[in-house]
């Protein structure tokens, strides 16, 4: 359908062509995500008690903790802060620095989850054995670190799509609105991440 035809459809059916130009304002983006960091905080803080809870009333001792989570934990955190730097680059009309800082988070983030990977599988490892002495610990680490797992692998999808995106779109409206969301949820990552590794160190 070429640009006339189109233009006669709409004019023809008036509704039908503004639901196709609809945008929907850049807010309600950036609410959603509040209120999914919100249930998701929510889970995240049950799991985190009952594995407390249920440590603090064992004798058996924790298992080592894996090296690889110090190092990862210092990247989630400079690539949180390297994402906030390019949110505050795109609003203040800096795109290319913008752009560089968010390759730079990007990169950050993939790293971390490379160096998540070994960690939380032997993080599982050493709780199954356990399992035989007290299956609780075992199975809310197992949904820990599921739960964490899927989310830090849609966080990397988002950053990735940001990429994709032409300099000029992460400096629009829209653009900045996706910048910000995907700001708060990797911040949210990030303050998960460091609550589950210190509850996991020291319960």
């Amino acid at each position: 359908m070429d640009t006339a035809d189109l233009t006669s459809s709409q004019a023809e059916n008036p509704e039908q062509g503004a639901l196709e130009t609809f945008k929907a304002p850049p807010g309600a983006g950036t609410l959603g995500t509040w209120l999914f960091t919100a249930g998701l905080t929510v889970a995240f803080a049950w799991l985190l008690f009952g594995y407390t809870v249920t440590r603090m009333k064992s004798d058996v001792p924790s298992p080592p903790m894996p090296v690889w989570f110090w190092f990862s934990t210092f990247f989630i955190l400079v690539s949180s802060v390297t994402l906030h730097w390019s949110y505050l680059s795109a609003r203040m009309g800096r795109v290319t620095v913008a752009k560089q800082a968010l390759r730079l988070a990007t990169v950050l983030g993939i790293i971390f989850l490379l160096l998540q990977v070994p960690g939380l599988v032997k993080l599982v490892q050493g709780h199954r054995g356990l399992e035989g002495v007290q299956a609780t610990p075992y199975v809310l680490v197992l949904a820990l670190v599921s739960l964490h797992g899927l989310h830090v692998l849609v966080g990397i999808g988002r950053l990735l799509v940001l990429n994709k995106k032409k300099y000029t779109q992460i400096a629009d409206e829209h653009g900045g609105a996706r910048l910000k969301q995907m700001c708060l949820f990797w911040h949210f990552l990030a303050v998960v991440w460091v609550a589950m590794f210190g509850v996991i160190l020291w319960a």
